[in-house]
Order: structure tokens, then sequence, then C-alpha cells
């Protein structure tokens, strides 16, 4: 995980609950132990959305002690607005809820693929990209002239891709040198379900 210019690392378990619109998170932190972060995603579309569990309160406590700024918390909780945004929409994908033609089948060049897809819900599109070469999947969110949310799905196996790299990325000049003022990379091997317990919520 990056937020802005520092880096951590942590073992984690992922279960996406689409049952449940809620993606949960449980982080092994070294001299700490155990974190959850849990995102409610079902209202994704209205708004606010909902986080639970203290992993994200660390986060922000951590975020607004080295980045006081007002423009630099609102980066992290628009991230977590498009996460959720993102899920609500593949979650709507896997349970066939979406109109037909609601995303365009795209211009091919040499094995890669590019088309538009469109969140009627919030009046939104993205744009999709497929490589058939490596299959690395990318779709880009585009939130403003220069920031953009991009998810990128790499090194597939069998049906599932061993990394996912979730990112906001923000291209205007003076920004982080990296571009990507927040980024999480997951690394997978496999997700398990860990026993729920109910956890302190926080609206953003």
């Amino acid at each position: 995980m990056q937020i802005s210019k520092k880096r951590h690392s942590f073992d984690y378990e992922s279960l996406l609950d689409v049952k449940k619109d809620q993606w949960i998170l449980t982080f092994q932190i070294p001299l700490y132990g155990e974190e959850v972060f849990f995102l409610d995603y079902r209202d994704a579309y209205k708004g606010p959305v909902k986080v639970n569990g203290s992993f994200y309160n660390k986060i922000k406590q951590r975020h607004s002690k080295y980045y006081a700024s007002a423009k630099s918390l609102k980066l992290l909780e628009k991230h977590i607005e498009m996460l959720a945004i993102f899920f609500k929409f593949y979650t709507q994908h896997k349970k066939k809820l979406l109109p037909k033609k609601l995303c365009s089948r795209g211009k091919q060049t040499n094995g890669k693929y590019r088309g538009i897809c469109k969140i009627l819900e919030i009046n939104r599109r993205f744009v999709w990209k497929l490589d058939t070469n490596s299959d690395d999947f990318t779709i880009d969110f585009k939130l403003s002239k220069n920031r953009h949310f991009i998810v990128k799905a790499l090194d597939l196996y069998f049906d599932h891709y061993k990394r996912v790299n979730l990112s906001l990325v923000d291209t205007s000049k003076g920004s982080n040198p990296s571009g990507q003022p927040i980024e999480i990379n997951l690394f997978s091997n496999n997700c398990t379900m860990r026993p729920q317990q109910k956890q302190p919520s926080t609206t953003i």
C-alpha cells in the first residue's frame, strides 16, 4: 500500500461477498496483530460509503499525521469511494443485473482491445482495456482532467489474477512524482472467509 510517498507492506486475506455487497480485508500487521477492513458498497451509487473496522481509522490517523492538508485526506476518501463504485459495478455484472449493450465491444489492435462501459445510475463511464497477448485487464475511470482511478489485473493464473493494482493517479504538475498519491497492490494466492464480527462503522 502506498499513500503519497509512504509505503506499507502487509500479509492479508481477502473476501468479496457479492451477496452482501461487502469487501473484507484482514491484515496481519507486525507488532500490532490482526486488523480488519470492511467496505460496504451496497449504496455506492447513492453514497455515502460505509467503512467498518479499525484499519481504516488507523490509516486515516497516520495519513493525517504525515499529510495534514485537507486535500490529501479527500484523496484518501475519494479512493475508497471509487473502490466501492468499482465493486458495485462488478457485483452487478456477476449477478447479471446490468442492461444489455451497456459496454461497447471495443476496437482491436494487435491483440489489444479497448471499449467503454456506462454506469447509468451515476451517469459515469469508464474505459476498459484487454491485452490478449498477456491477458492483462485495465479499467480507467476519468475523474477530472488530471486524475484517474485505475484498476489493473495482471498475471492471470487459471481463473484468477495473481496481482491487482488499485490506484488513484494524479498527473497534474507538482503532484507526487510517481503519479500515484494512493495505491493498493494486492498479490494473491487464495481468498479465505474469516468469521465476521460486528465492527464500529465510519461513513465517508
